[in-house]
């Protein structure tokens, strides 16, 4: 890697009130990839995990856009999903052609 490379990735994580079975539910609503995808994965779980130790989340909610599928995609290959579900975003008085959920990201 040269030394100019800009190597970095965004996790955007919401801490909510949010719960299921009465445990607190952490939270990914989006990432962005800027590097090779084993460090991205690798830095998503790191990340993941100190959250995980500071706040002893028990379930992991990760919605369907931005980079967000790449995680997805690698944590389904060892781990089973408990349940899955379709979340769509309406803006009012806002015009424009479809987006797919991997090339969106918002920010509120």
């Amino acid at each position: 890697m040269e030394n100019n490379e800009f190597n970095c990735s965004i996790c955007l994580e919401k801490i909510n009130d949010m719960n299921f079975v009465f445990d607190d539910i952490f939270e990914c609503i989006s990432t962005i990839k800027y590097c090779a995808t084993e460090l991205f994965i690798r830095g998503f779980h790191t990340a993941s995990y100190m959250c995980y130790k500071k706040n002893r989340y028990r379930y992991l909610v990760i919605d369907g856009v931005s980079d967000n599928s790449i995680v997805v995609k690698r944590i389904l290959r060892s781990k089973m999903c408990m349940h899955t579900y379709v979340v769509s975003y309406y803006f009012y008085n806002y015009i424009t052609a479809s987006v797919l959920p991997h090339d969106l990201l918002i920010l509120i």
